[in-house]
């Protein structure tokens, strides 16, 4: 989720460098490879410094996925989803127990 934010932010950086005004008088002239040029001109530019130095002067980590990393949030998530899970775990057991053996299919087999 953190990828698909920080590819969002470049890939709208990258969209505000397109040169409108080149690309609207290419496309009226139908001068398709101006126009592809246009627009991979801009989409071929490294925003990732400028996003950098957005983010430290607003006060955002310059890197989203090393600080998320860092903050620990993945293994105390983890550590509370197996607790969560292994509570879970016994009343599952019972509920799956309790139903006949027909009526439990995993797989394509019936147990």
């Amino acid at each position: 989720m953190i990828q698909t934010a920080v590819t969002a932010q470049e890939l709208y950086a990258k969209a505000a460098l397109v040169d409108h005004g080149a690309l609207a008088r290419h496309q009226s002239k139908s001068a398709l490879v101006d126009a592809e040029e246009c627009l991979k001109e801009a989409f071929a530019t490294d925003v990732r410094p400028a996003i950098r130095e957005w983010r430290k002067a607003n006060n955002i980590p310059a890197d989203p996925l090393k600080a998320y990393r860092e903050s620990g949030y993945q293994d105390r998530a983890a550590r509370e989803r197996g607790a969560r899970n292994a509570r879970r775990g016994d009343q599952l057991c019972v509920s799956i127990c309790s139903y006949p053996r027909s009526s439990v299919f995993i797989r394509g087999q019936s147990f």
